[in-house]
């Protein structure tokens, strides 16, 4: 018959045993105070309490949604005197664009930039837009618009009928710059007849 031998090593060896006693005494003291109503409601028959429900996450703060402010974009039209004497000493808005028309006409003509144009009256190409009607500008005008050389002066509306012309007879296409000005029509009938012009 095979004899058992008591373990003289390890958890079980008998100078070990206090420790071994020690340790399943606290676990189950550990139990009890853990779980002891439970055990005590088993114990005694009770039904178990409902457990209750473990409560919902809380939902985060919702973000505030920030509506974009809408911007209307008021379209202001700048007040601009289409009949307005422009003449050397003159500032302002239609003086800005008499320049721009007249740097067009260079442009169209292939005029080199820094260089001096002009018979009798010389400009240097392309003028200054600053809306101010000086000397360069009066020269410019001079050479370009007939208008100026007869009478003196030039208004926006003579200049704009005078580039439709130009543009027209030229093959050009007719600018959109015109195409909202209260006086379209005026300056497409230009346009035409210089097409037509062109032609003969």
């Amino acid at each position: 018959m095979i004899s058992k031998r008591k373990p003289t090593t390890g958890i079980f060896a008998p100078k070990n045993r206090k420790f071994l006693i020690a340790g399943v005494a606290a676990a189950a003291i550990g139990t009890w105070l853990l779980a002891g109503d439970k055990i005590k409601a088993i114990l005694k028959g009770e039904k178990e309490p409902p457990s209750l429900p473990e409560p919902e996450p809380t939902p985060a703060p919702a973000q505030a949604i920030v509506q974009p402010k809408i911007v209307q974009q008021v379209t202001t039209t700048e007040s601009i005197d289409l009949d307005k004497r422009l003449l050397v000493g003159v500032t302002g808005n239609e003086v800005e664009r008499l320049q721009t028309i007249l740097n067009d006409f260079g442009y169209k003509l292939k005029l080199k930039q820094g260089n001096t144009y002009g018979t009798g009256k010389k400009y240097i190409f392309p003028l200054k837009v600053d809306g101010n009607f000086g000397e360069q500008t009066y020269n410019a005008a001079y050479n370009n618009l007939n208008f100026l050389r007869d009478k003196g002066y030039i208004t926006l509306d003579q200049a704009r009928y005078d580039w439709a012309y130009f543009l027209g007879k030229n093959g050009f296409d007719f600018p959109d710059s015109l195409r909202s000005s209260s006086r379209y029509k005026r300056y497409a009938d230009r346009y035409k007849t210089g097409k037509i012009d062109a032609q003969k």
